[in-house]
């Protein structure tokens, strides 16, 4: 197997919970070394972007066969920095991501358009922040492990 091959797979792995991908695929344009290029995995996850080291550093595009997509940082070949996670549910996150996971400020867009804006930790809403409907209606308040909870 190839150190591109085995430096991917263990991408793959960072980047999926439960990941069980091939760790076969090709580069199928540019520099998927030091430069910017495309890979395509066997399962047809694809990824495109900027590469140093056979790893996604700097900006880039990962897309599930599934439908997840995230666009934004990639550091050591995992999602971080500022990006937007696309769920295949319809949902989203923008904001600041960390080790593969919303952590910091940022937004998430329920299918119905209904938005919570404000900190994240590990992948949870977590801190100050606002619910927004889409009839315009702000709630102010504090959330914690993922429960928000009004204030007064």
């Amino acid at each position: 197997m190839g150190k591109l091959s085995c430096v991917l797979f263990t991408l793959i792995c960072l980047l999926c919970s439960g990941c069980a991908q091939s760790i076969k695929g090709k580069c199928l344009s540019g520099d998927c070394s030091n430069g910017e290029g495309i890979f395509m995995f066997e399962d047809g996850t694809k990824y495109e972007g900027q590469f140093v080291n056979n790893m996604p550093e700097g900006l880039g595009k990962f897309k599930k066969n599934k439908g997840i997509v995230y666009e934004g940082d990639f550091r050591n070949g995992q999602y971080e920095g500022q990006g937007t996670l696309y769920y295949d549910d319809g949902t989203k996150y923008e904001g600041r991501i960390e080790g593969n996971i919303p952590h910091g400020q940022g937004t998430f867009t329920n299918r119905d358009g209904t938005k919570f804006s404000g900190n994240f930790e590990d992948g949870e809403f977590d801190g100050r922040g606002k619910l927004i409907f889409p009839d315009g209606q702000v709630l102010l308040g504090d959330s914690e492990n993922g429960v928000f909870l009004e204030n007064e």
